[in-house]
């Protein structure tokens, strides 16, 4: 947007005059915001940031993890198939994982789909 496009918009959008506008492009484009601007931005600058810590910490709560029946039962068939079929199994989470040899497998309950 040239100059005088800028000027124009002013003018219609703030129902200024002409001399107004040309006013407000000049301190636009020049960086001057005036001796009340000036004022505002010490005063900021002299303001001192204050930070506090806050003293309560947060209490880390242990995760909860509700029994599944269901993933103990799957698990527990899935380790008696593997040991009947001469795997040395280890249940790692008895709701989860059992490792046998060079592998592991990882029983997941997908949630389901949302309405």
């Amino acid at each position: 947007m040239n100059k005088e496009t800028s000027i124009q918009n002013y003018m219609k959008c703030l129902g200024i005059t002409r001399e107004e506008a040309e006013q407000l492009w000049e301190d636009d484009h020049t960086g001057n915001i005036g001796a009340e601007g000036e004022e505002l931005q010490t005063k900021a600058k002299t303001l001192e940031k204050e930070y506090t810590k806050t003293e309560k910490n947060k209490a880390k709560r242990k995760r909860v993890i509700k029994p599944d029946a269901e993933k103990l039962r799957i698990v527990n068939i899935l380790n008696q198939v593997l040991m009947d079929n001469g795997f040395e199994t280890v249940v790692t989470n008895a709701q989860r994982q059992i490792d046998f040899g060079d592998y592991s497998l990882t029983l997941i309950k997908h949630r389901p789909p949302k309405k």
